[in-house]
């Protein structure tokens, strides 16, 4: 039983220093990161009935990102911080 725990630990130990020399190629990568924005108590179809009055960053999301008029997450209970957690993941 000695024997076994001696080798155990000198082949922990030699795992354990590869694992420290070998380069870490995913600390290179960088990820693409997304930006979602919620509105809360604001209908869907606001959306496209005042479009004319959104300017600037408003208009840029209107034309440029994602819109989901009829997005639906069957939550049991319509809370703010599980619905929202319910979109990002």
């Amino acid at each position: 039983m000695g024997k076994f725990f001696a080798l155990f630990q000198v082949l922990s130990g030699f795992v354990f220093i590869v694992s420290l020399s070998t380069p870490s190629f995913a600390a290179e990568t960088h990820p693409r990161l997304g930006i979602v924005i919620s509105v809360d108590q604001f209908r869907a179809d606001y959306f496209m009935r005042f479009r004319a009055e959104f300017k600037g960053a408003y208009k840029t999301l209107l034309e440029k990102g994602a819109y989901f008029p009829l997005a639906d997450h069957g939550l049991l209970q319509n809370m703010t911080g599980p619905g929202h957690a319910a979109i990002l993941s």
